[in-house]
């Protein structure tokens, strides 16, 4: 059963009740991230979160965690690009605990100055270790030339130089303008009592202050390029790709399907044809990634360099027969098949239940249920998908970043090779 109840500050708080397990999970949903940034304090949302952890008026950084695993508890965060989350996962009869620890966080951090020196350190070498993953940064690389000119295209983490530049009052300045009730959701999966659980999200968060709602709904422009990194490494890492749809579309269905058959599991054309037939890579897959405004749909694979431009040519080959070749219906319903499965399998942990109450309230209003996901999906039709990968995979609309050696020219190359394949 799932209750919802909004209380009178703003804040929207939704449960679901599971008894027949053990756990809850609670999430606190901070309606802010890099999409909220702008060039000068790009990465404050995350290093907001990282201080969120840095001690309390009540807890020291040290007694924050360590109230969580005394209790056999996880606590954990993370930012992405449209919020900031705090969770916690204890046994049903800690959820008191688990709850005063997020509010107390949530609410009453203090952000020393010597704590705040520190995380910055240890900011700095999380985003020294992700330059340093060429198979992780390619993607951020992708979302900033793709969106250049707008907030979504930025890094999550940030510059080294912005971190640097973080004081005391600019995280104050934002942590008050952004974490107000109106800007929060709180919800909770697994076996609990909705009314109670309420009750107590009432009595430690009803005194917050209301604030107002932040949010750009802009839809971002959307750039073409071919861009190169170069860097000396043993592969070349590239995504080619183009836009994809936002988390609200009414094509959505068309397009999860699109990437199921193209590139989502070991089965898929991608992998077959790159990966098994050709043996041209370790890894390749296709994702799409959805937001408020837009979206992104993008090809990933790793290489040799001397491969790479084949790669390239087997993925373009792979994009055309999707807008050209009929999808048979056993393919068709296999991958329906395959993806109400990860779906539900998915959904078989309070974790996810919980993430899957918040995106439902954050981006439709409502709870979507899992048998409308399953309507959804089975009511798409192979002409659905054929004539959406023909309005994506258009020459003028794609994309490619490259991470590695490449050799003199490439991109002519490789723009000849768009144009020739996707016309």
């Amino acid at each position: 059963m799932i209750e919802k109840k909004i209380l009178s500050n703003g804040i929207l708080i939704v449960a679901e009740e599971l008894p027949y397990l053990r756990s809850v999970s609670i999430g606190i949903w901070i309606l802010t991230g890099s999409s909220s940034e702008d060039i000068s304090n790009n990465g404050i949302s995350h290093f907001l979160e990282h201080m969120l952890f840095k001690g309390t008026e009540q807890r020291s950084a040290k007694e924050i965690v360590e109230e969580l695993d005394s209790v056999g508890g996880q606590l954990e965060a993370f930012t992405s690009r449209e919020f900031t989350c705090y969770t916690a996962k204890v046994l049903d009869n800690h959820v008191s605990i688990a709850l005063d620890v997020l509010h107390d966080m949530v609410v009453n951090s203090i952000f020393p100055n010597e704590e705040m020196r520190k995380e910055k350190g240890v900011v700095q070498e999380e985003i020294y270790m992700h330059e340093d993953t060429p198979q992780e940064q390619i993607h951020d690389l992708f979302a900033s030339t793709i969106w250049k000119d707008h907030p979504l295209g930025s890094s999550i983490l940030g510059t080294e130089k912005n971190v640097k530049n973080f004081t005391r009052e600019t995280i104050m300045e934002y942590y008050k303008k952004h974490y107000c009730a109106n800007n929060i959701v709180i919800t909770a999966a697994g076996n609990l009592k909705a009314a109670n659980f309420f009750l107590e999200v009432e009595n430690l968060f009803s005194s917050l202050f209301s604030g107002k709602i932040y949010s750009d709904s802009k839809i971002p422009k959307m750039h073409t390029d071919i861009y190169l990194k170069k860097k000396d490494l043993e592969q070349v890492h590239f995504c080619l790709g183009t836009r994809g749809l936002s988390f609200t579309h009414p094509k959505r269905y068309s397009l999860y399907l699109l990437n199921s058959l193209l590139g989502g599991s070991m089965s898929s054309r991608l992998f077959q044809a790159v990966r098994e037939k050709h043996g041209l890579v370790y890894s390749v897959y296709s994702y799409q990634a959805s937001y408020k405004p837009s979206g992104l749909f993008a090809v990933y694979a790793g290489s040799a360099e001397n491969n790479f431009e084949k790669v390239v040519e087997v993925v373009l080959d792979e994009l055309n027969k999707l807008k050209k070749e009929l999808i048979s219906e056993k393919e068709l319903s296999n991958n329906k098949e395959q993806l109400k499965g990860g779906i539900t399998l998915n959904l078989e942990n309070t974790e996810s239940r919980m993430g899957h109450l918040a995106k439902s309230e954050i981006y439709f209003q409502e709870y979507i249920t899992i048998e409308d996901i399953f309507k959804n999906i089975d009511n798409v039709k192979i002409i659905d998908i054929i004539n959406f990968a023909q309005e994506l995979f258009k020459p003028e609309n794609m994309n490619m970043v490259v991470i590695g050696k490449a050799k003199e020219k490439f991109d002519e190359r490789i723009k000849k090779m768009i144009e020739d394949k996707l016309s």
